[in-house]
C-alpha cells in the first residue's frame, strides 16, 4: 500500500455501490475514482492523462481506500485491480478462499437463499459478517468484481473460467523411449 494521495488529487467515490467505509473500526474495502484539479478543469473534456514509460495513458484512475485505518492502495488504471488491492489489505488470504458457483441471476428468494447457504457452508465463520469477498466462477464478459452482492455485503470477485473454444490442447507428451 502507498502513502496518502497528494493534495492535488481529489477522491471521488465511484458510485453508491462503492460505499464509503465507516471511519475507524475494522478495515473495509472501498474504491475511489481519482482525478486531479488540473484534470477537472480540462476544457477539452478529455479523460485524465497520466504519463508513463510507455507514453501517455488516458482514462480514469482508481485507488482502494480503507476507512478503518486510512490505508490507500496504489493508483490503478483498472478498477478490479484497485478492488484486489483493498481486499489484500482488509482480508488477507482472500485469494485462497474457495471458488463458488455464480450467484443466481434472479431476485427470487428461494434460489438466492440456497446459494447464500452454500456460500456460508464453505467460507470460514465470521468471514461474511465482516463483508469479506466471495470468489465466484464466471465466464464470458462478466469479469468485473461486483461490490455489495456477496452474502454480508462484500464483493463478488470474478474468477474467470477458461473458454474451451479459445484454449488449445497441449501436444501429446512422450512418456517412454519406445
Amino acid at each position: 500500500m502507498t502513502q496518502p494521495a497528494p493534495d492535488h488529487e481529489q477522491h471521488i467515490r465511484i458510485a453508491i455501490t462503492h460505499p464509503d467505509p465507516p471511519e475507524g473500526g475494522d478495515c473495509r474495502v472501498t474504491v475511489r475514482n481519482i482525478t486531479t484539479r488540473a484534470q477537472r478543469g480540462n476544457a477539452e473534456g478529455r479523460l485524465p492523462t497520466t504519463d508513463t514509460d510507455d507514453g501517455p495513458r488516458h482514462g480514469p484512475r482508481y485507488r482502494s481506500y480503507c476507512g478503518g485505518c486510512g490505508e490507500e492502495g496504489p493508483l490503478r488504471e483498472d478498477e478490479s485491480l484497485a478492488v484486489e488491492d483493498g481486499c489484500d489489505h482488509a482480508y488477507p488470504g482472500w485469494r485462497s478462499m474457495p471458488v463458488v458457483v455464480h450467484r443466481p441471476y434472479t431476485d427470487k428468494p428461494q434460489p438466492l437463499a440456497r446459494w447464500k447457504e452454500q456460500v456460508r457452508a464453505v467460507y470460514p465463520a465470521g468471514w461474511l459478517d465482516r463483508q469479506g469477498p466471495v470468489r465466484e466462477l464466471r465466464h464470458g464478459l462478466g469479469s468485473r468484481h461486483v461490490p455489495g452482492l456477496a452474502p454480508g455485503g462484500g464483493y463478488l470477485m470474478a474468477v474467470m473460467r477458461p473458454d474451451p473454444k479459445k484454449s488449445r490442447s497441449l501436444p501429446a507428451i512422450q512418456t517412454s523411449l519406445f
